[in-house]
């Protein structure tokens, strides 16, 4: 009976804090990362993970992305650390060590810092490093490349086939 208590109470503080909190947005990697300051496995079975108002993430040994609500990403190279917050309902994320690449829905969708330095974006895709962090050589990997050339063709094929005519009988 103490264990059954303790499990239900051990989720209505979870529940609680999850109310408390809002959520900014959800990370995916292929390797563990640091959130909240525990160790997070990755393939337990959870694709992604909420981060919440405040949280610092760091990435492990491989590319953390971050996926905001509106669909907009930034992909953290492995061993950079990021604190998330929301402010005015806007998200935030400030890169505090590492590099970063983004990829942005609207320029102003998701307010990003580097360091103490906040980013002013001119184009809806970049990247930004603090210090003299190298990004990798694989850093936009050929599965982005891939991604990114199947949507092209996609896009065309579907505004080819929604403008062609159909044949006069």
């Amino acid at each position: 009976m103490f264990k059954f208590l303790k499990a239900v109470s051990l989720v209505l503080v979870f529940a609680i804090t999850a109310v408390a909190q809002s959520q900014v947005a959800t990370l995916t990697s292929e390797s563990s990362f640091t959130l909240r300051g525990a160790q997070v496995s990755t393939g337990e079975g959870v694709p992604s993970w909420p981060v919440l108002d405040g949280n610092v993430i760091r990435a492990g040994t491989s590319n953390l992305t971050v996926t905001f609500p509106d669909g907009s990403t930034v992909t953290l190279a492995p061993g950079s650390e990021a604190r998330l917050q929301m402010v005015d309902g806007k998200p935030v994320l400030n890169l505090q060590s590492g590099a970063m690449h983004y990829s942005l829905k609207e320029l102003n969708s998701v307010k990003l810092i580097s360091g103490n330095s906040p980013l002013t974006p001119t184009n809806l895709v970049g990247e930004s490093k603090i210090g003299s962090v190298q990004l990798a050589h694989n850093w936009w990997t050929t599965g982005h490349t891939v991604a990114v050339v199947g949507a092209a063709g996609g896009a065309t094929a579907l505004g080819v086939g929604l403008t062609k005519k159909p044949p006069s009988k």
